[in-house]
């Protein structure tokens, strides 16, 4: 199976705030609520992407949760981040990985860096990746 096959199956993202400095997706998986937020702090069209999932009691997660899910989240939130970038056609996009959880490699970076390095150039975006101790910074800057 493909990787664009995969994302298919991921879940409709619906945009629930768009007001000039953020921008807000959901979706649920699962039992879960999927919340892709693009955040725009400084006014300078550089934008800070963040997403977590939040169960029905209220909870908010940005680990890993380890219920299989990965790919549909993943594809639920490139599916919000093509929107976005299509819709704002920003200069700029930051988010980032973190490297370990509870002490142990998660895989998260390397993860992110197969799947957007595919969309960047797709979205007419060049992506950048900075590494630190405990985690990867990406960027998506608009390409000239």
């Amino acid at each position: 199976m493909r990787i664009n096959e995969l994302f298919d199956k991921s879940p409709k993202m619906t945009r629930v705030s768009n007001v000039e400095d953020e921008v807000e997706y959901q979706a649920w998986v699962g039992d879960r609520l999927l919340v892709v937020t693009f955040e725009d702090m400084r006014g300078d069209d550089m934008w800070d992407a963040t997403f977590y999932t939040r169960k029905e009691d209220g909870r908010s997660r940005f680990d890993v949760t380890g219920e299989g899910d990965a790919i549909p989240v993943m594809g639920a939130v490139i599916s919000a981040m093509k929107e976005f970038v299509e819709d704002r056609k920003p200069e700029r996009v930051d988010f980032t990985a973190d490297k370990t959880e509870k002490d142990r490699e998660t895989g998260r970076a390397k993860l992110y860096q197969r799947l957007v390095s595919r969309f960047a150039s797709q979205l007419g975006y060049d992506l950048d990746s900075y590494d630190s101790p405990n985690k990867v910074t990406f960027s998506l800057t608009r390409s000239e």
